[in-house]
């Protein structure tokens, strides 16, 4: 059996709503405890693609995502995995927010 959660003194189970990072939308309920310092958690933390967004990329598609410094999604676009030299497992592939640009700003 798993460790469980540890209960923070001052905030219980501490919870966090799981959104989707492409619509933001809440998908599920993150029991996050003891946070380091006994912080209470943030609102919201980013969780998975949720399943609409994955019907959405379901014809070998795939979310291409630029990701900022802070970690945090900025933009995506959708293209076909065959674009990709390498096979694409999964919905989505993570670039950096510079690379992204690069790639996909119009000149």
């Amino acid at each position: 059996m798993g460790k469980g959660v540890t209960l923070s003194k001052k905030h219980g189970l501490n919870p966090s709503m799981a959104v989707c990072p492409i619509y933001g939308k809440a998908e599920s309920v993150a029991l996050l405890g003891h946070i380091k310092g006994d912080e209470e958690a943030p609102r919201y933390i980013q969780g998975d693609i949720c399943d609409e967004c994955k019907a959405r990329v379901a014809d070998n598609k795939c979310f291409v995502i630029s990701v900022g410094e802070d970690q945090r999604l900025k933009r995506y676009t959708i293209v076909s995995k065959d674009i990709f030299t390498q096979k694409v497992e999964g919905c989505a592939v993570l670039m950096k927010e510079a690379d992204f640009n690069a790639v996909f700003n119009k000149h």
